[in-house]
């Protein structure tokens, strides 16, 4: 290396022969996965900050607004045991007091008097 300065040196080798890595960083194959990692823990947080931060209804909100309903049905599904298919309940109650529970073939009619 006479007379040559290390800065003339071609860019393409580096030290000891070796190709330089190239100048452009290549794109890792799961480089998808990772953006939408990073976008559903960006929504989960919303949600959590939601879930905490929104302001929650007290009991009298609630019971107010199903006074304001002319009417509502409730649809529960009841298993005992994981084994055994669950059992459907229905429940409805509308606003002049009379309620209907349907529970196995059996439906039974009734007037609530206080509500």
């Amino acid at each position: 290396m006479q007379g040559r300065s290390v800065i003339s040196m071609p860019l393409r080798r580096a030290c000891n022969g070796k190709p330089a890595r190239p100048s452009v960083r290549e794109r890792h194959p799961l480089w998808w996965l990772w953006s939408g990692a990073s976008l559903a823990a960006a929504a989960v947080l919303v949600l959590m900050f939601s879930l905490f931060f929104s302001p929650t209804l007290s009991w009298a909100q609630v019971v107010e607004r199903f006074r304001a309903l002319p009417f509502f049905n409730v649809t529960m599904y009841v298993a005992m045991d994981p084994a055994q298919p669950p059992e459907k309940l229905e429940y409805g109650l509308r606003k002049d007091h009379r309620t209907r529970l349907h529970y196995r073939g059996l439906i039974l009619l009734a007037r609530v008097t206080r509500w």
